[in-house]
């Protein structure tokens, strides 16, 4: 009986183990995650058996490992400085590369948002055929010719020196050069209705206030110098500006300056800023539109510009303006036929009415 039952016994566990090894296998990373451990475990049994006390065995190993490093040193010195100087180079320029690209991503998005307005456009169009009639030069640079062709330019860079008790303003319009370029040609300007209420105070009291025109985005350089001569008028509005709708209302002006100087080479002015009449300094580049600047301190913008060379000016890109500006004349002639058109076939439908 006890034969038997021993023989029972191991055929009952030989079932149980096949039983065991015939499962399904393991399926994707499962299975890979098991193989990992197998080997794992067969590697760790090779070269360090599983003991509680084998700190000995580890410490050998270190040992050795660092003996063959300050072997191969000895032998080839050169070469394990080269490559520690190939990777300390490689780590630095791809360090110098992610700052490049973070100054390029600054600079783009400032860039978007400084050119959210038309671009001018290019000089090369020498050969362009005017569509409309319109006050222009032959020749920009000429400065004798731009005397007698604009009443508005007959003091053109003159030595000027405005009387006592006269306001000084500093313009600082957004839209580039193309308000600036019929500013020049016409003799009229037109603000926000907060600084024309400004300067139509001003001109009240003294028929003398001096315009610093000094544009936003496009230029950090200073354009010119102007002189208002009639009072804000809201009646008469200009059609022709780069925006429309916008500007409603003008005042008529004459040019002093019209040259290209850097705002650096003025000194920090005084600003104040407080109901406490606190002053402070800071440059020129900070100032908003219409704020007023004292007298001893624009005398001092005066004589810069006096200084200054003819050589530099917006006159640059009044050929390229003209172009703009023909091209806006003809779309707004057009649009305005197209109206006069639909107003015309209203009345003859109410007349034909049956």
């Amino acid at each position: 009986m006890g034969e038997e039952f021993r023989r029972s016994l191991q055929e009952y566990q030989q079932r149980n183990e096949e039983e065991q090894v015939e499962q399904r296998p393991l399926k994707g990373y499962k299975n890979q995650n098991l193989r990992s451990q197998q080997t794992f475990q067969v590697y760790q049994q090779q070269q360090i058996p599983y003991d509680k006390n084998n700190s000995d065995i580890i410490k050998q190993q270190n040992y050795q490992h660092q003996q063959i490093q300050d072997n191969n040193f000895e032998k080839f010195p050169q070469q394990q400085n080269i490559q520690s100087s190939v990777y300390t180079n490689r780590h630095q320029n791809y360090r110098r590369d992610e700052k490049q690209m973070l100054k390029l991503q600054d600079y783009q998005q400032q860039f978007n948002k400084i050119n959210y307005r038309n671009q001018i456009p290019q000089q090369q169009n020498i050969c362009y055929q005017f569509q409309t009639q319109f006050l222009r030069a032959n020749n920009y640079y000429n400065i004798q010719e731009l005397r007698a062709n604009f009443k508005t330019l007959e003091q053109l860079n003159n030595n000027h020196f405005p009387p006592q008790n006269s306001f000084f303003v500093l313009i600082r319009p957004k839209n580039g050069f193309q308000n600036i370029h019929k500013a020049i040609k016409y003799g009229i300007w037109c603000s926000t209705p907060a600084v024309n209420k400004e300067l139509s105070e001003l001109y009240s009291h003294t028929a003398s206030v001096y315009l610093i025109f000094f544009p936003l985005g496009q230029s950090s350089k200073l354009i010119g110098i102007a002189q208002m001569t009639s009072d804000f008028d809201p009646e008469q509005s200009y059609k022709f500006w780069d925006h429309e709708g916008i500007y409603k209302g003008s005042f008529q002006l004459i040019w002093h300056y019209i040259k290209n100087v850097d705002p650096n080479c003025i000194e920090e002015l005084s600003y104040q800023y407080n109901i406490r009449d606190e002053v402070k300094y800071c440059k020129i580049d900070q100032f908003r539109d219409g704020t007023i600047i004292q007298q001893d301190e624009a005398l001092k913008i005066f004589e810069i510009f006096n200084q200054a060379s003819d050589n530099s000016s917006v006159f640059e890109l009044f050929n390229a303006l003209d172009i703009q500006e023909d091209q806006k004349r003809n779309n707004v002639f057009k649009n305005q036929e197209k109206v006069e058109d639909l107003q015309k076939q209203k009345k003859l439908n109410k007349k034909y009415q049956y």
